[in-house]
Parts: C-alpha cells; structure tokens; sequence
C-alpha cells in the first residue's frame, strides 16, 4: 500500500469488533437522520430500536443520543460518569477517522513554498472567519478535478449551486494519456503526499460520469490510492456502486462518503448495503428532518434570503451539536462547503481556478474566493498557467507599493496600549513596550485602507521615529497570519459604448 495518504486505523480492529461499531454507526445514522427514531427512542427504547432492526441495547448508548445527558457530561456534570465499554471503544473508532482527517489535513501542505505558506495563511484566516471548530473539519486540499461538466443531482441547497449536467470527459485512450499527464504535472507541483489526497468532482458528482472508476484506477496509478469518493447518486445503479466500494476499499486509507437526500433514500441505503459494509462510508444526512446543518452558501444562501425561515431551521438544529455550541454565537451556519486551498479544475472546458474556501458572502455567495483562472489544452499548459498563478497569487510577505487593509471580516478597536482587531471566533491585540501611539496610529491607517506599505513605514517614521523594518515586521506578522485583505480586486464593469444618437461621420 502507497504511503501517500496515511492509513485509516493505526490500532488492529477484529472483524467482530467491527461489525459492532458499524451497528453503532448506524443506530446513530438513525436518530440523526429519522425524526419519528428520535421521537420515540426516549419513550420506548427497547420497542423501537427492534422494529428498525437493531439488536443493540439503547440504554447502554444513552450518552450518545440523549442530548440533555450529552450537554451535562460536556459540562463536566457527571464527572464519575461510566462509560460502556462499546461506546468507549466506538469513540476510540471515530477518534482514529478525526486523526486520520488531521494527519491529512497536515499531508495536504504542498512541497512548493509560495503554495505552502500562501495556503498556511488562508487557514488562519479561515479560524477567524469561522470558528476553530469548523475550519478545523476543512482539509485545505490543494486540487480537485471535475469530469463531467454540471450535475444530474440538482440539490436545492447544494452549497456550489452546480449547473445542470452537460458533458463528460470521457475516457477514451487520448484522454487517458492528458489525464495521467495531468496528476503527474500536480504531482510534481504540490508532491505525491498532497495530491493523494485529491479528488475527482466539485459541482459535480463522480459517478455521473460513466467512466469513474476507469479515473479511479489512472489515479491510483500515478499517486499510488484510488481517490476520496462522496457520491449522491449511490442507489442510481447499486451494483455498480457495490463494485466501487469493493474496488476502493483495497485502500485502508479513507472514509468515502455517501450524502443522504431524503430520509427514503437513507432507508433504501440501510436496506441495500449491510452495516459492515458501510463501516469506512460516511452517511452525510442532508435530509430536511436531519439534524446535520446545511451549510449557508451557493443555492441555499440564495433561497434562505428569500425564505429566512430556512435558516432559522437550521440554526435550530445546533442544540443537537454541543461540539461547536461554544462558536455558534451569533454565526448563521457553516459558511461554505468548499475545502479546496488551490485548484479547481474543469476536463470538459480544460479550465483551472485558484479557489480557497471562505465564509460566503455577497461577493463570493459559493463560499470560495477565486484568485485567479485560466485555459489550458495540454499538461505542459497547465503547468506554465498554475506557475503563473503561485506567481501573481502567492506573495511571500508584503511589498512596498502595496495598499494594506484589513480584511473586511475584522473588527478594529483602540485599545489603552494600542489596538486589536477581532471577529467573533478569534483576535490579535497590537501594543504595548511603551508603543502605544505608534500601534494605535498603525492600526487606524491600516484599517483605512487606502495606504501603502511604504506610505504607513514612512508615516510612522516621521511622527514617532519607529524603523521602516519594524513596522515591515509589523505588516509582515499581520501578513503571515492572515489578517491583511488579500482578495483580488473587484473585476472593473465593462464600458459599454453608448451611441445617443445622430452618427459619426
């Protein structure tokens, strides 16, 4: 097995082991997903967990679905607490899956240095955007290749608002040959640890196309493990998908992902596939009467700003969630479902962006910022439009003719012994040594905006004797962390030439 991409399980699980934990998970899929499970669960446990076929006893998983019991134990209510041995053993399970998300996490980080830190910063201006607790379940990864152009799924809340399926980039033997040239171009670009870790849809969904896992076995090829696969079309065809669940679990290095549009479609999945089957497949409940919530971007931005009721439906939901109560104050739902800091590739329209994952908003309603986008008909071609990119995108620190400015999330404010900026999740204070008027003076002329790096070195030498180098170093750390606006500027509206009347002779 490549190393590339990290092992799932570092412990040795036995089969039996196994099969408990996966009935676990599902009784859990269950009362996440099912409202009349949820309903009943508390009423008559034993009951209803027998006629939805589980053979596990709910009392001894109490501290898993009883919400009240959760909250007081996060709290520390019950310090004495016994945990049953099957739930201590299924947590050390999902511990192990959150490790190996983390150990990917950190495999994503690119071999090349602008990319690197570049990406480096954009997760840190992710935490303060949006909580650690979400941009932590963001992996950064550095590419993702789309091959079909559009969706057949047509989600209504789908968070990249894909358009409706076009085309495919199917694999006949020249498409075989520009796709291997492709990985191996990332490859090359970001090193194989990174680009184990990309996958093959977007706004997209991978088993549209016909030739998938033809794809697959080209990757695996050149980066040595078949790509991370979530899928909402897992019932279109379910022999084909039990031959690719077969065919991607050769690999013990990820959890692949079905996403669950309606509860039926979660019945048919629990009926189709057994629950071993499914114990390295995430179930992701986007069903309305699920308690996972949406997240508020691309096509469910939109509907929710004509139908506010929506996204008070899901910030109800969040009780359910202890694990991120403590950010919840005042955000309005995960703010993107994008998790790429890098690539976006096209192989119908031979298109790449450079994208990174942000907290939606008016300018990027998909959730993601691009940067940069360009054609490419060749490997060779994409190689000299991605350098181009780390190029133009991807400064290392602050250049003097630059306009500094904070980023539009942030908040600023005077301090005694300077000044902070600051978002609900996250801040920086600035100040102090005796500095205060130098830092209170720094921090209002960058959050004007309006002024170069230069300018605010040559300011602040002139009216407190501070080095050009120290406030450079300033900059520099606000630079490195993230807190400096580095959106690309709006695009300028086209002139239109507007003839009013008579003519031109």
């Amino acid at each position: 097995m490549s190393q590339n991409r990290p092992p799932l399980h570092r412990s040795t699980w036995t089969t039996e082991e196994i099969s408990d934990f996966s009935q676990v998970k599902r009784f859990m899929e269950r009362f996440q997903g099912d409202p009349v499970f949820r309903e009943r669960l508390p009423k008559e446990m034993q009951a209803c967990a027998s006629e939805y076929g589980f053979t596990l006893d709910p009392e001894s998983l109490r501290c898993m679905w009883d919400v009240n019991l959760k909250l007081s134990l996060l709290r520390g209510e019950h310090p004495d607490f016994p945990v049953p041995p099957l739930v201590a053993k299924y947590r050390t399970w999902i511990g192990e899956r959150l490790h190996w998300r983390e150990r990917i996490r950190t495999a994503c980080a690119p071999n090349e240095p602008r990319w690197r830190s570049w990406r480096e910063r954009q997760m840190n201006r992710a935490r303060g955007e949006m909580g650690e607790a979400w941009s932590r379940t963001i992996i950064f990864d550095t590419a993702a290749i789309e091959l079909s152009k559009g969706c057949s799924v047509g989600c209504w809340f789908c968070g990249v608002d894909a358009p409706r399926l076009e085309d495919h980039f199917h694999h006949t033997p020249e498409n075989a040959r520009f796709f291997r040239g492709m990985m191996e171009v990332l490859v090359d670009l970001v090193g194989a640890k990174a680009a184990s870790a990309h996958f093959l849809y977007w706004a997209s969904d991978p088993l549209d196309n016909p030739d998938y896992e033809k794809y697959c076995k080209e990757y695996r090829d050149v980066v040595g493990v078949y790509p991370l696969t979530t899928t909402a079309l897992a019932l279109k065809n379910p022999e084909r998908t039990h031959n690719l669940l077969r065919m991607l679990m050769e690999d013990e290095t990820g959890v692949h992902r079905f996403s669950i549009l309606t509860l039926k479609l979660l019945n048919r999945v629990h009926q189709e596939f057994t629950a071993e089957e499914l114990a390295r497949v995430e179930l992701v409940l986007l069903n309305p009467e699920s308690v996972v919530v949406k997240a508020n971007a691309g096509r469910f931005r939109t509907k929710a700003a004509r139908k506010p009721e929506l996204l008070a439906h899901e910030v109800s939901k969040m009780p359910l969630q202890p694990e991120v109560l403590d950010e919840w104050d005042g955000y309005a739902g995960p703010g993107t479902i994008a998790c790429v800091s890098g690539l976006l590739l096209n192989l119908v329209d031979r298109t790449v962006k450079l994208i990174t994952p942000c907290k939606a908003n008016d300018r990027w309603p998909l959730g993601y910022i691009v940067f940069g986008e360009g054609k490419f008909q060749t490997p060779a071609e994409l190689r000299s439009v991605v350098e181009s990119m780390i190029e133009s995108c991807m400064a290392t620190q602050i250049t003097v003719s630059e306009t500094i400015r904070f980023r539009p999330d942030l908040t600023m404010e005077m301090s005694g012994d300077g000044f902070s900026v600051f978002t609900p999740f996250k801040g920086a204070k600035f100040g102090g040594n005796g500095s205060t008027a130098y830092f209170q003076d720094l921090g209002a002329l960058v959050a004007e905006g309006t002024h170069s790096a230069g300018a605010i070195a040559d300011h602040l030498l002139e009216r407190h004797g501070i080095f050009h180098s120290d406030t450079y170093r300033n900059l520099d750390w606000m630079f490195e962390r993230g807190l400096l606006n580095e959106e690309p500027p709006p695009a300028e509206p086209r002139q239109e030439l507007v003839q009013l009347g008579g003519s031109l002779s």
